[in-house]
């Protein structure tokens, strides 16, 4: 039985609201990510990123703070069915942080493009899943 579970960061920038609000459709636009919503009114997102072989989406909500500071809250709320998926999910939105971080210090977007993206184990993943059942059914055409 897995239970849903909310994974979640919150974080103070030192950057004003409209300068994340416009870096965060920058890294979106650029990255391996898709807006599925956004509300420009309640500066909040929906913003999701394929995951092996599902999507993943965190809630993003923004809030200016009173010393011109903005703060970042995502949620990303999901049946973590084992440690590998909570990795995954960790794994997803500090690749998505790490991303924005270096949109707002005005990195390139050729830059940008080149920021690690969260999920290189995914393909080794998948190519050892294959070897394996390769290998087992190799092994099952011998014995029968």
């Amino acid at each position: 039985m897995s239970l849903s579970t909310n994974i979640e960061r919150n974080i103070e920038l030192n950057f004003p609201l409209e300068k994340v609000k416009q870096d965060i459709e920058r890294v979106v636009k650029i990255g391996a990510y898709a807006m599925h919503s956004k509300n420009d009114i309640f500066n909040t997102y929906r913003i999701g990123k394929l995951t092996g072989l599902e999507t993943i989406s965190m809630n993003v909500t923004l809030k200016s703070l009173e010393n011109g500071n903005t703060n970042i809250h995502i949620v990303v709320t999901e049946n973590v069915r084992n440690s590998g998926h909570q990795i995954s999910i960790d794994t997803m939105i500090d690749a998505f942080l790490e991303r924005l971080s270096k949109a707002l210090t005005g990195v390139t977007d050729e830059e940008l493009k080149t920021v690690s993206p969260g999920n290189k184990g995914c393909m080794v993943t998948i190519l050892v899943m294959i070897g394996i059942g390769l290998a087992a059914s190799a092994t099952a055409a011998i014995l029968f």
